[in-house]
């Protein structure tokens, strides 16, 4: 591969996009490189060189077969600044919950940007979201929803048996505080098994409506 790709992608930790790359050498060299299969194409403009992608599990999309870290990186190069992780991506940035390698990464995005889910990857598009503060904040390089919209957006999508533990590890250490939850709670009406968020019995007193001033 060209010397200067092979830089790049070092210095990106095996991630590069074409508009990167064609700021540094002529559009045939890149393409040589795609169709020797040295760079693979993970998403569209965002490459990743070959040796990284795991090729052991057939029938997985490009983005699939990247190791976690890689598949974000992926992510956040062909994104440009358009999305931040949420739900049960979210809560892995944060520390609270291991996301399994083989689970889509959840991102959330403004309406109209266009950015769409795929095999791999889940992108659900908000109104009045911004990707940054006080809604997004950055964790190991990575935007991150804000972790109370975390927990309460990730709490459908885990089995009864996983939804109690970042939120009562959350509280613990406190991150966070039954007033902040449940204000982010009554946010999403709609959002379900709500109810069960609002009584979790391993938390002591139950989760109140924003206007009660009971503490987990």
């Amino acid at each position: 591969m060209n010397e200067v790709i092979e830089e790049l992608c070092r210095r990106s930790g095996g991630v590069v996009t074409r508009r990167q790359a064609l700021q540094m050498v002529p559009r045939w060299v890149l393409d040589d490189a795609v169709r020797a299969g040295r760079l693979r194409r993970v998403l569209p403009g965002v490459y990743v060189t070959a040796e990284l992608i795991d090729d052991n599990h057939s029938g997985m999309s490009s983005i699939q077969s990247l190791a976690p870290q890689l598949r974000r990186r992926a992510v956040l190069a062909h994104a440009d600044g358009r999305v931040a992780f949420s739900h049960t991506t979210a809560l892995n940035l944060w520390g609270l919950r291991q996301q399994p390698t083989d689970e889509a990464l959840h991102l959330t995005v403004p309406i109209g940007v266009g950015f769409r889910s795929q095999a791999g990857l889940t992108v659900h598009h908000r109104t009045a979201f911004a990707v940054g503060p006080p809604q997004v904040v950055v964790r190991g390089e990575a935007p991150v929803t804000r972790l109370e919209a975390s927990l309460v957006e990730s709490w459908p999508l885990l089995s009864a048996a996983d939804r109690p533990a970042p939120l009562i590890r959350a509280v613990n250490d406190r991150w966070t505080n039954a007033d902040r939850v449940s204000a982010t709670l009554d946010e999403l009406p709609r959002l379900t098994d709500r109810a069960a968020m609002r009584t979790l019995p391993e938390c002591g007193p139950a989760l109140r409506p924003s206007g009660r001033t009971d503490r987990l």
